[in-house]
């Protein structure tokens, strides 16, 4: 036995843990997943910090069970993971295999009571006919375990096409649901939840949640008239609500008619991001969001069809009456000019800050790039705001333009140095097109 290890043995349980916790810094483990082969007391200790994080399937639904060689870490895991990647069948996804996945975990989280963050990440899309059960369901089981706290739900269809009847005969619900075991049965429903359902609201169990992040693009908001919190589908966590990140279909329905009072509040809610379709009057269905969150400090807006009248403060005025606003990321304005100066930048940033937003501690800009090679990326632009600046008022420090690509995808650190001098926006990112490209689709030249 080794000095080193007998000194490891000698050590409280507390410089264990405060061992194993710096281990498990190596993002796929393996310092940790070597230290647990070491002997039978390191794997003892090592396991818990593990499976603090857990994929579920098969075989690890086995371990964890009742009897399961891990059965006795269950209260270590702290965050599931759920993905469908493996239900897939070439490049069409089987509907009813991927329910019965859905239904075996779903029925499974009871395993683990000391859970607080669960993540499902799905690859799929399916018929219409099932596409509001499926959504409840899920909602309905994630909702049923109070521990829940941090829920993440993306839903990337757009890569495969749903298996569809060409002439349906009959009920397409009712057939479908001949091809489930009686457990997927349950779990889906007995009856076809149609758009007009959703309209009269889903009864669900209270909820504790935190943070939501809903990445689901053809997920329509619940459309009752003021969403009173027993019928908005997230409404029964507003008083524990922190940040909310929707990137879901038709975001603005949430207003509600013009004539209906807004009858539910997010008081915690600090941080929104808001990204997908934005169909009617969107600044309606911020201003539903300012009154809902009255406390938010970070926003974040990312569309692509707004915003096409330039650098004007009419153009976002409807962030004006989020007073407690230290964070604004914003669609950069489309024009007829595609660059800015910084003295008009910097008169803008002033106007939104005598407008209301006077708490602003930093802009950003996002926009789509003009070139259609990266179409789906994003360019950044943002500036700090300093008060008491050498006793003469406010200061506007710019920063560089970056590329989201560069930094969530690659994992580059971008170059944030502050600045003040010259005229140009710094915005360069489009003078020197790639060789071959076209115009981005989402670009109007001239505002047209």
């Amino acid at each position: 036995m080794s000095s080193s290890y007998s000194y490891f043995l000698a050590c409280p349980p507390e410089i264990h843990l405060e061992i194993l916790d710096r281990l498990k810094g190596d993002w796929n483990q393996n310092a940790l997943k070597k230290f647990s082969k070491v002997s039978k007391l390191c794997r003892d200790r090592a396991l818990p910090f593990l499976f603090v994080g857990l994929w579920l399937n098969r075989e690890s639904l086995a371990a964890f069970s009742d009897g399961g060689a891990l059965s006795s870490i269950r209260s270590s895991v702290r965050t599931l993971y759920i993905s469908n990647r493996r239900v897939r069948r070439g490049k069409v996804y089987d509907s009813s295999n991927l329910v019965e996945f859905l239904t075996l975990h779903a029925k499974s989280l009871h395993l683990f009571p000391s859970a607080t963050n669960i993540s499902i990440f799905s690859e799929f899309a399916v018929p219409s006919y099932i596409q509001n059960n499926l959504y409840i369901a899920l909602w309905r089981a994630i909702s049923s375990f109070p521990n829940f706290k941090n829920i993440t739900l993306t839903h990337d269809s757009y890569r495969f096409r749903a298996r569809q009847f060409r002439d349906p005969p009959r009920d397409l619900y009712k057939i479908f649901m001949l091809k489930l075991t009686p457990e997927a049965r349950e779990f889906l429903g007995p009856v076809e939840i149609s758009d007009e359902d959703l309209q009269n609201g889903i009864a669900f169990p209270q909820q504790a949640f935190e943070t939501l992040d809903i990445n689901i693009y053809e997920l329509e908001l619940q459309r009752q008239p003021g969403f009173s919190s027993k019928t908005f589908f997230f409404g029964h966590c507003s008083e524990t609500l922190k940040s909310l990140n929707l990137r879901v279909d038709s975001t603005p329905a949430v207003a509600g008619q013009n004539s209906t009072p807004i009858t539910i509040r997010f008081p915690n809610v600090t941080k929104i991001k808001l990204k997908g379709r934005f169909c009617g009057s969107c600044a309606k269905g911020l201003t539903w969001f300012a009154q809902t969150c009255p406390n938010v400090e970070s926003f974040k807006l990312h569309l692509s069809d707004k915003y096409r009248s330039g650098l004007s403060l009419a153009e976002y005025e409807e962030f004006t009456p989020m007073h407690k606003l230290k964070f604004l990321e914003i669609p950069w304005p489309r024009g007829e000019t595609e660059r800015y100066k910084k003295p008009e930048l910097n008169k803008f940033i002033r106007d939104l800050m005598y407008a209301g937003l006077e708490n602003l501690e930093t802009v950003s800009f996002a926009r789509l790039p003009l070139w259609n090679k990266y179409a789906n990326d994003y360019i950044f632009r943002g500036c700090r705001i300093e008060r008491g600046y050498e006793d003469k008022g406010t200061k506007i420090w710019w920063k560089k333009s970056y590329r989201h690509i560069e930094v969530n995808l690659k994992g580059l650190i971008p170059d944030q140095t502050e600045f003040e001098g010259g005229e140009d926006s710094g915005d360069d990112w489009d003078e020197n097109p790639p060789e071959g490209a076209e115009l981005n689709a989402e670009w109007r030249v001239g505002g047209n």
